[in-house]
């Protein structure tokens, strides 16, 4: 299961995920919440509506370091470090991350909650 949740929370940090707002929209819960790094109490709208304007041509999301902080049969919890990436390379904006996902009726993971701080 922590294998299936690393992949899909790597694949939020695509480029072809993070712009195909609908397909994104399928993975994050409705009762999304996020405190991220620049706002807090993000939800899911707010969310999806700032991808609409993120440009990831410059630099890409690398991540790292998963642990595993918690689980259940219907719910994870994960940690890790993030980065951004420049086409030389060069790494910053590093911060620690923590997602929970759940299990949902309809048989999905989706991410109910997320946040992250500068390291």
């Amino acid at each position: 299961m922590f294998e299936k949740i690393v992949a899909l929370e790597q694949g939020l940090h695509t480029p072809q995920m993070r712009s195909d707002i609908e397909r994104i929209s399928d993975y994050i819960h409705d009762e999304f919440y996020e405190d991220g790094l620049f706002s807090k109490g993000m939800t899911k709208a707010d969310i999806l509506a700032g991808l609409k304007h993120e440009d990831l041509s410059k630099h890409k999301i690398v991540s790292e370091d998963y642990k595993l902080v918690s689980q259940s049969r219907t719910r994870v919890t994960i940690t890790y470090t993030s980065a951004l990436e420049s086409a030389l390379g060069e790494r910053s904006y590093y911060a620690q991350r923590h997602s929970t996902w759940c299990w949902c009726s309809d048989d999905k993971w989706r991410l109910i909650s997320h946040s992250a701080a500068l390291i």
